[in-house]
């Protein structure tokens, strides 16, 4: 009887053991399944916060196109315009040269428009009597074509420069978040793995693995478009002085032709 109590004592404290062990290790796998969770809600919001800055970017890109869409229209617009006026100005130009050239020593004298000619020169006197064009006229025109090609040759250099800043910005990084490996987290700026090799299941040791953000050249796309835009600004005035000084070297040389021509003696 004694050696039948002992065996049911002895029992009773073996399954009391084993279940004092079977709730250890669940409460250590519920732990283990509790910190997966945390860490998957960490990574979850990091990747929310980065789709929302991808949106806010990309609305403000939208408009940005928007906006130098509507700037572009309007420079086309004023190049149209001066086109035209160029074209007309060249034809008043070789009407003026052909009625010179029939005139002979009449009284129609060339008339250099006031575009192509150096400040402080004088137009021609009208009436006076000449066999061709005036050689004063001449020589206005030389000098004119050959400012307008200094002109030219100082500016290209700036705008060459801004065109390179516009370039390397548009090259330019951005910041970009990290996203932890599985299991991993983001703490203190650093991104953090789960060191698998740790022997003391179900604990882990987290080992650092770089920073949480890769550093760009600036901190985000819409900075960015920030300078690129300010770049883009600055460069149009020079770009447009630089078409402009262009077009009238183009009126000027032709200027130039036409006196040169009337230069010529009739056969």
């Amino acid at each position: 009887m004694r050696t039948l109590t002992c065996m049911v004592v002895g029992l009773t404290f073996a399954l009391a053991g084993c279940d004092y062990d079977m709730r250890s290790q669940l409460e250590s796998e519920v732990k283990h399944l509790e910190a997966k969770c945390d860490a998957l809600i960490r990574e979850n919001e990091t990747l929310r916060l980065a789709v929302d800055n991808l949106r806010a970017e990309k609305t403000l890109m939208e408009k940005d196109l928007s906006r130098l869409r509507s700037e572009n229209n309007s420079l086309r617009r004023d190049l149209e315009t001066q086109n035209t006026n160029a074209a007309a100005q060249i034809e008043r130009l070789k009407a003026e040269l052909a009625a010179s050239v029939r005139s002979g020593t009449g009284t129609s004298q060339p008339v250099v428009p006031t575009s192509l000619m150096p400040a402080g020169s004088a137009m021609p006197a009208p009436g006076a009597a000449s066999s061709g064009p005036d050689p004063q006229a001449v020589a206005d025109a030389d000098n004119a074509v050959a400012d307008l090609q200094a002109e030219i040759a100082q500016l290209e250099p700036k705008v060459g420069q801004s065109r390179a800043k516009i370039n390397n910005l548009l090259r330019a990084t951005v910041d970009v978040p990290m996203v932890p490996p599985p299991g991993g987290m983001i703490r203190d700026g650093q991104v953090w793995r789960r060191d698998s090799d740790y022997p003391y299941y179900p604990y882990y040791r987290y080992l650092p693995v770089g920073p949480a953000v890769k550093k760009g050249d600036f901190p985000t796309q819409h900075e960015k478009e920030k300078a690129i835009q300010s770049a883009k600004e600055a460069n149009l005035p020079l770009e447009q002085q630089l078409r402009n000084l262009r077009d009238q070297l183009d009126k000027a040389k032709a200027g130039q032709a036409k006196l040169r021509q009337a230069q010529q003696p009739v056969k």
